[in-house]
């Protein structure tokens, strides 16, 4: 019984440690991303907050209902039904595609909410400029959901965490550039910011 238990937690690590260092890469990507944005002024960094809130809503909840499709896929794989494991996440890109069309109309009832916040013009301004990147992008966060599903149901997760972690530390890497780099590009901090 010993060595049956030891090896259940140490498959369990196996399968957890990705989606472990993954979201430690994910926190320090974000807490990265603020402290370049900071330095460009109270402005964006009081902007990033309620429109990437608001953004994180339909984002959040399409992302997690599409992205079950993974529990599909592993009772479809653990029970060595490969066909089925294979339409479900066709399914879930399926899904992922009706569900495009929705982050662009969540755009205009977004800029209306942010209206009614009653917030200084400027943050106003960098508000939907960050909502109008960040909202569409969403799309992107269901999809990646959906074919991290695909590895994860097969119990890959190795590979969806080597994702994450390429993704995060490629984007600290670019942070600097895209939010303070040349004053040109600057500018427009907070639409490079969502980039």
């Amino acid at each position: 019984p010993c060595l049956t238990m030891k090896r259940s937690i140490l498959e369990t690590g196996r399968l957890a440690l990705p989606f472990l260092l993954s979201s430690v890469a994910a926190a320090v990507n974000h807490l990265t991303d603020r402290f370049f944005l900071a330095q460009t002024g109270d402005c964006a960094l009081e902007a990033v907050l309620p429109a990437g809130m608001l953004a994180n809503i339909p984002t959040t909840v399409l992302a997690t209902t599409i992205g079950y499709s993974a529990t599909f896929i592993a009772q479809y794989h653990g029970g060595g039904q490969s066909r089925l494991a294979a339409s479900a996440f066709v399914q879930g890109l399926f899904l992922t595609a009706l569900a495009v069309p929705l982050f662009f109309l969540a755009i205009p009832a977004g800029f209306a909410v942010l209206d009614i916040a009653g917030h200084a013009p400027a943050v106003l301004t960098a508000e939907k400029s960050y909502f109008l990147y960040t909202q569409p992008a969403g799309a992107l966060i269901v999809l990646a959901a959906v074919l991290g599903g695909l590895f994860t149901g097969q119990g890959h997760t190795k590979y969806v965490g080597f994702c994450a972690l390429v993704g995060a530390f490629g984007n600290i890497l670019f942070d600097r550039l895209l939010i303070l780099g040349d004053p040109e590009i600057s500018a427009q901090n907070v639409r490079d910011y969502v980039l």
